[in-house]
């Protein structure tokens, strides 16, 4: 619909997208007058993660209120009495899982980590941010192609390695199976106790409470690669203005004041999206709910999908090869191939 309206000339004056798609509609929004915001003013304000897509040719083309980045959800009571410590990198989280599953034959009673189908709840940001982790580079800049299926300088199959690791939590055969979807929808099965540990956004705490406000549980920061430079990995809507409006300047004196300092604290709170301000980072870092997921904003990383809902898509059928037999190399291939596709199809503006 967003996409129907930009063709015909019909967006509002002010539209959001996710940041995954800014590219796509650059040439469909006006930049911020320098009066609002010069491109200095803009980066000193806000956080690298929110900048990276939103300007273009020393304008900007869009601003963000808040950066979401993947954390881990736990819970205590199922930990303390697997006697399990919180991970801090997938070799802990890998060995915690393992403890924390219990099975019947293949059937799994209560799972230690929702983790290794495309069912997953996020499972495309969570196999994407393995990949970035691994060493990954998801597309050449500016995008035109995919990259997930290269090896790195020294021949190792980034993609590859990330996709085994992700699939093998699913896969009966493997010493980390720990998750089958017959669990149903991993939030709903995180807040009814069936799984210890998921990797979600904070603003699904929320949801976590409906399905269950008595359960006691925990977020803290995603795991990293041991011994390795911390990568994360963001998800954020972005303000525009439609070029054609007769109310440009109007709209952008909006959206200025709406990421005010004080006014996207309120909206940080409320919604549960961490800043995308540099100044309000110190304070978030030390809120209970926030904490984690507001320090992992310096780290974050994104990347150009051309069209969110079909390279969703992409990554469900490469999962589903993988977890059905396909090397995982040939998946990972199969997955760039198409991927690459859909941003021939879908080019940057």
């Amino acid at each position: 619909e967003l996409t129907q309206a930009a063709q015909t000339g019909n967006l509002p004056d002010i539209y959001s997208v996710l940041n995954d798609w800014m590219p796509r509609y650059v040439g469909y929004a006006t930049p911020a007058p320098d009066t609002v915001y010069s491109e200095k003013v803009y980066r000193d304000v806000f956080v690298d993660a929110a900048t990276q897509r939103l300007v273009y040719d020393g304008k900007i083309h869009g601003v963000t209120y808040g950066v979401s980045t993947l954390g881990l959800y736990y819970n205590p009571a199922l930990l303390e009495e697997a006697k399990v410590e919180v991970p801090k990198n997938w070799d802990e989280f890998t060995e915690a899982s393992r403890k924390l599953t219990k099975k019947s034959g293949e059937t799994i009673i209560q799972s230690g980590a929702a983790f290794g189908t495309p069912f997953v709840h996020q499972s495309v940001d969570i196999q994407s941010v393995l990949m970035l982790q691994n060493g990954a580079s998801m597309t050449d800049e500016p995008p035109t192609k995919a990259l997930f299926a290269q090896p790195d300088a020294s021949g190792y199959a980034s993609g590859a390695k990330a996709m085994e690791y992700y699939t093998s939590f699913a896969n009966p055969k493997k010493q980390n199976y720990a998750f089958q979807d017959t669990l149903g929808y991993t939030v709903k099965a995180f807040a009814e106790g069936k799984v210890a540990m998921m990797v979600n956004y904070p603003f699904k705490a929320e949801e976590v409470k409906q399905f269950n406000p008595s359960l006691d549980f925990k977020m803290t920061k995603l795991p990293q690669i041991k011994d390795q430079k911390e990568i994360n990995f963001g998800l954020y809507w972005v303000e525009m203005v439609n070029k054609n409006s007769s109310n440009s300047e109007i709209a952008w004196d909006f959206i200025r004041f709406a990421a005010t300092k004080d006014n996207q604290k309120k909206y940080n709170e409320q919604t549960l999206r961490p800043t995308s301000r540099k100044d309000l980072i110190g304070s978030q870092e030390k809120d209970a709910v926030l904490g984690p997921f507001a320090a992992q904003i310096n780290s974050t990383q994104t990347f150009y999908r051309g069209n969110d809902k079909e390279m969703n898509g992409y990554f469900y059928d490469a999962t589903v090869s993988a977890l059905s037999g396909l090397n995982a190399e040939l998946a990972v291939k199969n997955l760039e191939r198409r991927a690459t596709d859909l941003i021939i199809n879908y080019p940057v503006k």
